[in-house]
C-alpha cells in the first residue's frame, strides 16, 4: 500500500482521508491539531477546510449513503465520492494480497498475530486462532487449563441453560446447545429442499432425515443431508421417465440399479439402507451381485475404443463368452472373471506401446501377476483359435517367484533414493523428471532390497492399496510397503 501524495510505501503507520491513503510524512504536512468547528473536538483536520476547520466525520454528517442514498445509522467508509454505511461497505472494498498465501482477494485485512500487524485473509487468519476445548469455535481471547487444553474467555464463565431443550452446555456456543443448533439447520435444509419434490418423495426424504440422526446424528445430518437430495432428484426422474404418471408406487429395487448402476447406488449406500430399513424396497443381494457384474463388463467394454485393435479383440471375446451365458454354461461372475485378465494383459501391452499381444508382455504381466495365470488360460486360447497367437504359457501351480537381490550396492540404492526424495520435494533442481514408474523401482529397490526386472515389466501398472493409513503395492505375488508423502 502506497502513500496517494508521494507514492511512498506505507508499511505500519497509514491515515485514510476521503479515499486517499496518507504516509506519516505527508499526514503531518497536510492535516493540523485543530479545534473542529462543527463538534468542538480537537482533531487532525486537512489544511483546506480552514477558515472554519471541519474533520472528516463533520465533512459527512447528515449525508446519506452514496449506494443504498438512506441515511447512514452505522458508518462504514469515507470514499471520494461520499460516505458508505456499513452495510454497503463491503461493495467498496479493494482487492489486497495476503501475506502468507500470496492470494489476491476482498477479505484481506490488516490484522495482529505474534504483536505484529500483517495484510492476512480471513482464511489464513483462523488458522492462527486456537479451538476451544468446549464449545469447538476459533477465539482469539481465551486461557489454558492443566490439561493445556485452550478454553475461550466466554466458555470460562458458567454453563448456560439451552433454551430449546433445556440441557447446559459452553457459553461459548451463544443462546442454544450444539444438538439444538444442528437439529434447526437440518429443518431449515429438509423444509426448503423437500419444497422441489413430490408428495411421496418429499415424505420419504423427511423420513430419511430422521433416519440420519438417529444413525449418525444431528452435526453429521446436518451437514449432509443436502448431499443425498441428489439422489431423491434422480429418483424423480426415473419416476417420470420408466412409471405411468398415475402410480403411486415406488419402484422396486431391480428397476433402481437397473436404471442407475449398482455402483452409482453404492455412492449413495446411506439411503439405500433407509430405505431398506422402512420396507420401501426388498433388497436382493444375488440381484445385486449379477448386476454388479454387468456393470463390470460394460466398463471393460469401455476400456479401449471401438475403432481399436485391442477394441475388437476384446469385444470379440466378449461375444465368445455372452454366447456361452446365454446359453447357461457359465455365470455372470464366470463372465466378468475371465474378461478381467483379458483386458488387464491388453492395457498392459497398451502401457507399453504394444501393438499386438506378445510373448515378452505376457511373461512380464505373469511376473507382475502370477495369481490370475489360470483366469487368463480361455483368452489365451481364444488368441490362439480366433487371430492365430500362439503364446505359451502353462496352468499348472508355479512356485513363488525367485526375487534377485539388486547389482547396486546399498549405498548407491541410498543416495539414488535420497536425491530422488530431494527432487520431489524441490530441494534440488535437476533436468530429470522422475516418474512414476521410476519412483516405484527406486523405492523399492532400496527399502525391500528387491531387483525390478526392467524388460516388459511395469509395476505403476498396478494399484497401490492402503490399509491403515499405510499404502503397499501387490506384485511377484507379495505386497511391498510404501511410504506416504507425509512421512
Amino acid at each position: 500500500m502506497t502513500c496517494s501524495i508521494c507514492n511512498a510505501p506505507c508499511d505500519q503507520w497509514r491515515y485514510r482521508y476521503h479515499g486517499d491513503i496518507y504516509c506519516k510524512e505527508c499526514f503531518h504536512e497536510h492535516f493540523e491539531l485543530l479545534q473542529c468547528h462543527k463538534c468542538k473536538k480537537m482533531k487532525y483536520i486537512h489544511y483546506k477546510t480552514k477558515p472554519t476547520p471541519t474533520c472528516k466525520i463533520c465533512q459527512i454528517d447528515d449525508t446519506p449513503c452514496i449506494r443504498c442514498k438512506r441515511p447512514v445509522t452505522r458508518f462504514g467508509k469515507i470514499t471520494k465520492a461520499g460516505q458508505v454505511c456499513a452495510s454497503c461497505s463491503r461493495y467498496f472494498i479493494e482487492p489486497r494480497r495476503c501475506e502468507l498465501c500470496d492470494k489476491v482477494s476482498f477479505n484481506v485485512f490488516t490484522r495482529t498475530i505474534d504483536h505484529t500487524k500483517r495484510s492476512i485473509c480471513t482464511s489464513c487468519y483462523e488458522k492462527t486462532l486456537p479451538v476451544c476445548h468446549l464449545c469447538q469455535r476459533k477465539k482469539k481471547d481465551g486461557t489454558y487449563n492443566v490439561d493445556g487444553k485452550f478454553i475461550c474467555t466466554a466458555c470460562q464463565e458458567e454453563p448456560r441453560v439451552c433454551e430449546q431443550c433445556g440441557s447446559l452446555f459452553p457459553a461459548g456456543r451463544g443462546r442454544i446447545c450444539m444438538e439444538c443448533s444442528a437439529k434447526n439447520g437440518l429443518m431449515e435444509k429438509v423444509n426448503f429442499a423437500s419444497g422441489a419434490l413430490p408428495d411421496l418423495l418429499a415424505e420419504y426424504y423427511r423420513s430419511f432425515a430422521a433416519y440420519l440422526i438417529k444413525k449418525r446424528g444431528a452435526q453429521f445430518a446436518s451437514h449432509r443431508i443436502l448431499h443425498f437430495f441428489k439422489f431423491f432428484q434422480e429418483l424423480e426422474e426415473m419416476m417420470k421417465t420408466t412409471m405411468p404418471d398415475d402410480s403411486p408406487s415406488f419402484p422396486s429395487y431391480e428397476e433402481i440399479i437397473e436404471y442407475f448402476s449398482v455402483a452409482y447406488t453404492r455412492k449413495y449406500l446411506t439411503v439405500m439402507q433407509f430405505f431398506e430399513h422402512e420396507g420401501i424396497i426388498k433388497w436382493d443381494r444375488e440381484i445385486q451381485a449379477v448386476y454388479a457384474d454387468l456393470d463390470m463388463i460394460d466398463r471393460y467394454l469401455d476400456a479401449f475404443r471401438p475403432q481399436t485393435f485391442f477394441g475388437k479383440i476384446i469385444r470379440r471375446y466378449h461375444s465368445f463368452l455372452n454366447e456361452k451365458y446365454s446359453d447357461g454354461d457359465i455365470s455372470a461372475r464366470t463372465l466378468r472373471l475371465s474378461m478381467t485378465p483379458a483386458v488387464k494383459y491388453l492395457q498392459y501391452c497398451q502401457f507399453l506401446n504394444e501393438e499386438t499381444p506378445t510373448q515378452d508382455i505376457l511373461d512380464g504381466y505373469m511376473y507382475c501377476i502370477p495369481g490370475q495365470r489360470n483366469s487368463i488360460s480361455p483368452f489365451i486360447s481364444f488368441l490362439k483359435n480366433s487371430y492365430g497367437y500362439d503364446l505359451k504359457h502353462t496352468t499348472k501351480r508355479q512356485p513363488p517367484i525367485a526375487l534377485e537381490r539388486p547389482l547396486t550396492s546399498k549405498e548407491q540404492r541410498r543416495q539414488r533414493f535420497i536425491k530422488m526424495m530431494r527432487s520431489l520435494n524441490g530441494e534440488l533442481q535437476t533436468k530429470r523428471i522422475y516418474n512414476q514408474e521410476d519412483i516405484l523401482r527406486i523405492t523399492i529397490e532400496y527399502l525391500h532390497d528387491i531387483k525390478v526386472p526392467n524388460d516388459k515389466v511395469m509395476i505403476s501398472f498396478l494399484p497401490i492399496k492402503k490399509r491403515d493409513k499405510d499404502h503397499f503395492i501387490r506384485f511377484a505375488g507379495r505386497e511391498f510397503y510404501l511410504p506416504s508423502e507425509s512421512s
